[in-house]
């Protein structure tokens, strides 16, 4: 069911565009399909409401670090099993986003282009044995305790487990429901070892308008390196990336990546 499209979105000024932009541009497309899609907001975009559901779908940045510009470019990839969440929210978000305010510094959305939907085709080579770069390309908002897990504490069992769940819960929800072992993946992860790490607990926050306050996005971001790598460990972390991982996923957090080291 994985779908993808990019697009840029410009400004009638320059404005600041912070990494996670794309928490923004996700809440002006909550006021898109309210207006033009409320089947989608409801089905899709915030079925979570009273309940667990999952949103069947993110935003994702494609800028690695805040900057002042006119527009920046963002990904949505969407699992919907009907098809339909990302040509509505595509056409909700053109139409109806340009006009709308973005940021703090008086800046609007002139305009919203998106490409054309693509299927998502899930393709890594996990060989074992290799050393692996593990990025956390936007904060990875994980809890343990109540609490967020901080750069100190995470642990790579802690990042496959999360992924697990997350796979698990999306599953449920949008897929043929089986269930990944989560504690068997954890101690499978437990076999590998790091080789370096650079890790730091950052704390963005999105405005909310609908709650008239600043949302915490805080998680971890940075590189891990480890050797001894399953396969199958860097084939879920792989799936992990694309569906992103821990909370927020729909602003654009948890965006892990793993690459040969």
């Amino acid at each position: 069911h994985l779908r993808m499209a990019d697009g840029i979105v410009t400004f009638d000024r320059p404005a600041a565009v912070r990494h996670l932009a794309t928490a923004a541009l996700r809440g002006a497309a909550g006021y898109c399909l309210a207006a033009r899609r409320p089947d989608l907001l409801q089905r899709c975009f915030k079925p979570g409401q009273g309940g667990s559901r999952p949103p069947a779908g993110l935003f994702q940045p494609l800028h690695d670090r805040a900057t002042t510009a006119d527009g920046f470019a963002f990904r949505i990839v969407t699992w919907d099993p009907e098809g339909d969440f990302l040509p509505g929210l595509a056409e909700a978000l053109c139409a109806d986003a340009p006009g709308r305010p973005f940021g703090d510094n008086g800046a609007r959305i002139a305009a919203v282009e998106i490409g054309p939907i693509q299927g998502l085709v899930y393709d890594h080579d996990g060989a074992a044995g290799t050393a692996w770069c593990l990025r956390l390309r936007t904060p990875l908002c994980l809890e343990r305790l109540g609490k967020p897990v901080d750069a100190d504490a995470l642990t790579l069992g802690l990042i496959v487990q999360a992924t697990a769940w997350r796979l698990n819960l999306l599953s449920e929800h949008y897929g043929n429901r089986s269930q990944l072992d989560a504690p068997a993946w954890m101690a499978e992860a437990s076999l590998a070892r790091e080789r370096r790490r650079d890790l730091q607990f950052v704390e963005p926050k999105r405005w909310s308008s609908s709650q008239k306050r600043g949302v915490s996005l805080a998680g971890v971001v940075g590189e891990v390196v480890v050797t001894g790598l399953t396969a199958e460990v860097v084939a879920l972390l792989s799936t992990g990336g694309v569906v992103h991982v821990g909370k927020h996923t729909g602003e654009g957090c948890g965006h892990v990546l793993i690459d040969p080291a």
